[in-house]
């Protein structure tokens, strides 16, 4: 057996822990109780535990420095953590620290403890067989298959499956304050339901605590009723809860397929619901074959869209949404690609800076707010439709002749691209862009262009000194405004004055 001991500063909560399960029944036994970190180090080493149940909150010494100090002695000696909801940031600490584990208190039953403790046993070498499998383990065995931790099937798990055939049926739980409700009403349920029938095997595995899996193991001639069963009870979840969807595999006789078909089917489908509206079960293998997923040419996109050509990037935008949803792509990430893109697409339009920031809320809020396929088309039709109305206005614009009339007023000032940017709260390499492309020479030259045929202007007044010309037109260096001149006009100030 295991040898387990408990660190917590309350005697309620190490009593509850002492009584919670049947110790020796389940392989292990409880060696000590200590109420401090302090107390536990000097107990760990005269009592030489495998396991240590450790608060993370206690006097003298807590459960961070207690997991670090540990760790650091024992190394091999596996430490599960409990806190509170609000403790995570010191959780995180004692997993850094060397905890294999944690459990939450105010969610803590004896089918989680069970479920910790055989994760913590399974890390020691050499006592995998102290541990009694019970269909506890068993389940804990079938989710450390499912998400990775175990490379291969426990034997102990492969061995208790003697079904013909097997099936998994899967849905999400929405992380949110009432998951935990939501899950236990859903699991009741279901464990009630499928006590009609009695002898169809199943194992369920609570996977990131936001999916269930469950595994069914059954004969040829229970098929059509477990699926008919499964799918009676998924309607009446639905009533309860209206967003619940569930997905069914194909059944399969190799107990090898399990996780393959848990990867390939179970982990794609169990959140699309998105794409299945008024639908709450779907039998996977019944789904019609999908496009292959397309990859969007960002570097096409950003051509178009730095050189104005609005009109045919909103339809590459437009004909990437489709095929994301013709595809049905993960709703997660789709939904982000669709913001990544509208976004990109604002942010090379010449605006207000808060209208930009005004529309990326409506647009993104539009976005998510959608919670099946049909409104999430009907609110990109809108956004896209906005995005039109913006591209008939910055071809009607007069954006140029306002820059260059400012230009024009401004000459003798200190401008700058950055300063004419902050000016029209343009994005300043947009800005940059937009007047190369619109004067067809750079804003530098342009600028020295004004300044001189102002300085010309000025010149032919001969009450102006000639030293004074070039701070009046915006140069505050007066040799450097003689080689500019000189440069465009081919001649000196001064001789510009004597002709």
């Amino acid at each position: 057996m295991l040898r387990v001991l408990i660190v917590d500063d309350e005697y309620i909560m190490r009593q509850g822990l002492r009584y919670m399960i049947d110790w020796e029944k389940a392989g292990y036994v409880l060696v000590g109780e200590a109420s401090n970190g302090n107390d536990a180090i000097q107990l760990v080493g005269e009592l030489k535990p495998d396991i240590v149940i450790s608060d993370i909150v206690m006097p003298v010494l807590d459960g961070v420095d207690f997991a670090a100090a540990m760790h650091q002695m024992y190394p091999d000696m596996q430490i599960i953590i409990l806190s509170g909801y609000d403790n995570f940031e010191y959780v995180k600490q004692t997993l850094l620290n060397g905890a294999v584990d944690y459990i939450l208190k105010p969610t803590l039953t004896p089918k989680g403890l069970l479920d910790v403790l055989s994760r913590a046993a399974n890390r020691i070498e050499g006592k995998e067989d102290c541990i009694l499998a019970d269909v506890d383990d068993y389940e804990s065995m079938l989710r450390e298959y499912l998400i990775g931790n175990d490379p291969v099937m426990n034997p102990q798990l492969a061995e208790c499956l003697t079904s013909s055939y097997y099936g998994l049926y899967a849905f999400h739980i929405s992380k949110d304050k009432h998951y935990l409700e939501r899950y236990k009403v859903i699991c009741d349920k279901l464990e009630r339901e499928m006590q009609e029938l009695s002898h169809v095997f199943h194992l369920q595995a609570l996977i990131h605590e936001e999916q269930v899996c469950i595994l069914f193991g059954f004969e040829i001639s229970q098929r059509s009723s477990l699926r008919i069963k499964l799918e009676k009870i998924s309607s009446h979840i639905a009533a309860i809860y209206p967003d619940f969807f569930a997905v069914m595999s194909m059944s399969f006789s190799d107990q090898n397929l399990i996780k393959e078909l848990y990867d390939e089917c179970i982990v794609k489908n169990c959140e699309k619901g998105f794409y299945h509206e008024g639908k709450h079960f779907l039998m996977l293998e019944l789904l019609p074959e999908l496009p292959k997923e397309e990859k969007f040419n960002f570097t096409h996109y950003n051509r178009l869209l730095m050189s104005e050509q609005f009109k045919e990037a909103l339809e590459l935008l437009v004909d990437y949404c489709d095929k994301m949803l013709d595809e049905q792509m993960d709703v997660f990430r789709m939904k982000n690609q669709t913001k990544n893109l509208i976004f990109t697409f604002l942010d090379t339009l010449l605006m207000d800076d808060v209208k930009k920031q005004n529309l990326r809320y409506e647009f993104f809020g539009l976005i998510d707010d959608a919670l099946y396929e049909r409104d999430y088309r009907e609110n990109l039709a809108e956004i896209f439709r906005q995005l039109e109305d913006f591209i008939v206005d910055a071809v009607k614009d007069d954006r140029i002749d306002k820059i260059l009339e400012y230009i024009e007023k401004n000459y003798m000032e200190n401008l700058t691209m950055e300063s004419l940017a902050d000016e029209f709260n343009y994005n300043y390499y947009y800005l940059s862009s937009y007047f190369n492309q619109q004067v067809k020479e750079g804003f530098s030259g342009y600028l020295n262009k004004v300044r001189i045929r102002k300085a010309c202007e000025i010149l032919n007044n001969k009450d102006i000194p000639v030293a004074d010309v070039s701070s009046m037109v915006g140069y505050s260096e007066h040799s450097y405004f003689c080689r500019v001149f000189k440069k465009m006009t081919g001649i000196t100030p001064s001789a510009w004055r004597r002709r």
